[in-house]
């Protein structure tokens, strides 16, 4: 999914660059990791941003993932949960609403 988003997001005209712990600057970061360490990778990476910004992941269990966001919300960061009901071999959104392809004309 990281290559996926990456793709759509460059594809929109965003900048998205790799994290990087000494600068702090982002606006937004998503963490697409294996679910196993989903948790770990946000408690680490939310040590290095700056107070207001978003912190996203997009693993599709939650469960090991709650306490980091928990954390995340206190230190004034704003966590945001999200799992795309897609696979990698989409090629773009248009027509996709809740994992299932619509025509809207």
């Amino acid at each position: 999914m990281g290559v996926w988003l990456t793709r759509h997001l460059t594809g929109l005209g965003r900048i998205v660059e790799p994290v990087d712990r000494a600068r702090g600057e982002a606006e937004i970061v998503i963490v697409s990791v294996p679910i196993k360490v989903t948790g770990d990778v946000v408690s680490q990476v939310i040590m290095h941003m700056s107070p207001s910004a978003v912190i996203a992941e997009i693993a599709s269990l939650k469960a090991g993932v709650m306490a980091s966001l928990r954390l995340a919300a206190e230190k004034g960061l704003r966590p945001l949960c999200i799992h795309p009901m897609f696979g990698p071999q989409t090629q773009h959104l248009k027509g996709k609403v809740g994992g299932r392809d619509t025509n809207y004309g």
